[in-house]
């Protein structure tokens, strides 16, 4: 009797085994690595963007009468940490040739991250709209670079909302560079 129940436990174990040895088969191996690879770990960065000149931000065949204004330029990763540039004047072109260093804290992978830029144009006495003078001319949205040490300098277009829909007006010219830094944010090479 001892025996007859040792066998069917013998027995039950086995089927146990197949049926796992059947569901094994049935999981693609792709998903199996994947489970099995570590996140790759998170790594402190600065980027360095530097904002060199924007142009054809207001086309003078819409504004014939005005000689010059002043434009800013917002920019931000996260859009808690905005960074702006000094004003400027300038019609139809404007140079900033500024530099920032934005920290990128615990990032996985940079490629997944965007730089946001704003124009605006501040202090404007002949736009309609808010009091504070204040008018975004453009916009964009940048993707960084994946490989840090590497500058990437680019023209980048610019679009505004005119009458409800988008429109490409304007370029900015930037570049930007990852450079990975340790827990003291110290450039690491």
């Amino acid at each position: 009797m001892v025996a007859l129940n040792l066998n069917k436990k013998m027995g039950k174990e086995e089927e146990e085994v197949k049926r796992e040895n059947a569901l094994n088969r049935r999981i693609p191996v792709k998903i199996i690595k994947n489970l099995r690879d570590p996140k790759p770990a998170a790594r402190n960065y600065v980027l360095r963007v530097t904002i060199y000149e924007a142009e054809g931000l207001d086309p003078p065949s819409l504004w014939p009468e005005v000689r010059c204004r002043n434009y800013r330029t917002i920019l931000w990763v996260n859009s808690t940490d905005q960074y702006v540039t000094n004003e400027v004047r300038g019609y139809p072109s404007v140079i900033w040739n500024e530099e920032f260093n934005i920290r990128l804290m615990n990032v996985d992978r940079p490629e997944y991250y965007f730089l946001s830029l704003e124009v605006i144009r501040v202090r404007s006495r002949c736009d309609p709209g808010p009091s504070s003078g204040v008018v975004v001319v453009g916009r964009a949205r940048v993707a960084l670079p994946d490989a840090p040490r590497i500058k990437q300098s680019q023209r980048v277009g610019l679009t505004r909302l005119v009458g409800g829909t988008s429109v490409g007006q304007g370029h900015i010219m930037i570049a930007m560079k990852l450079i990975v830094v340790n827990e003291q944010w110290r450039e690491v090479f």
